[in-house]
């Protein structure tokens, strides 16, 4: 664990704040993705003086954003398609 730490830390922030814009694009789309727990250790990056408070607010934010409007325009192009198909009782209408 400590190592991961140290590792993180040793890495430029550009890739961290990518990496914690990406975890929080994927945590809606891919729900299971534990995405609030690299937001906390984003915050940890800034306790320490790592990150800026505003970059990792602003990337996390615009990850979750974008996740979510991407699964919002899959969901309004399927539209009732999903819940019309004979294979997918469990969905009512």
């Amino acid at each position: 664990m400590q190592e991961t730490i140290e590792l993180l830390q040793s890495i430029a922030p550009i890739w961290v704040y990518a990496i914690i814009f990406g975890i929080s694009y994927l945590e809606n789309i891919i729900p299971p993705i534990p995405g609030d727990l690299v937001v906390v250790f984003g915050g940890y990056l800034v306790g320490i003086g790592k990150l800026g408070f505003v970059s990792t607010v602003l990337w996390s934010s615009l990850g979750g954003l974008l996740g979510f409007m991407t699964l919002f325009e899959i969901g309004k192009h399927i539209g009732n398609k999903a819940s019309e198909k004979k294979g997918l009782k469990w969905i009512s209408q």
